[in-house]
């Protein structure tokens, strides 16, 4: 992580290495296996993770919910070469507004720049109420987004 005298620039590359994180995530507002929230006006790179767990949200806790990154409000953000293996499972969440999503939960914001590359899903998503899903992105608004070479299996969610 560098820091400028006015932002923080986070970069993560898990190189030459595949980073696999093996958790279980049971609470949290903005989840993410890898990372939960991008919210700087910054350049993000997160490139050759692997997450392989579970993500099981419970109760009124998780909003934002990715399998490799929980939600992207700001910056120039690229997900390049990621693989999120973990179901992601909704037990008793009852509210509305909640977005999951395989690789990304939400990327939101008109000054948000994205780029989703070569990445696969193959967690299953099992949620019950009111949620926006997406095997790859669960919810997208405002944002100038790429997506290309992006795959989910036929299963991705339930």
């Amino acid at each position: 992580m560098a820091k400028s005298s006015n932002s923080i620039t986070a970069s993560y590359e898990a190189l030459p290495k595949i980073l696999k994180i093996i958790i279980q995530i049971l609470l949290g507002s903005i989840v993410g296996g890898i990372f939960a929230q991008v919210n700087a006006e910054a350049k993000n790179s997160f490139t050759n993770c692997w997450f392989d767990g579970a993500i099981t949200m419970k109760g009124e806790t998780a909003r934002y919910v990715g399998g490799v990154v929980g939600g992207v409000v700001k910056g120039n953000t690229t997900i390049a070469h990621c693989l999120n293996t973990a179901p992601i499972s909704q037990l008793d969440f009852k509210d509305a507004g909640m977005f999951v999503g395989g690789i990304v939960g939400y990327i939101i914001n008109d000054k948000t720049v994205g780029t989703i590359s070569d990445c696969l899903n193959t967690g299953k998503i099992s949620v019950n109420y009111h949620v926006c899903v997406g095997s790859v992105v669960g919810r997208l608004n405002q944002a100038v987004v790429t997506i290309s070479d992006t795959y989910a299996t036929n299963e991705s969610y339930t």
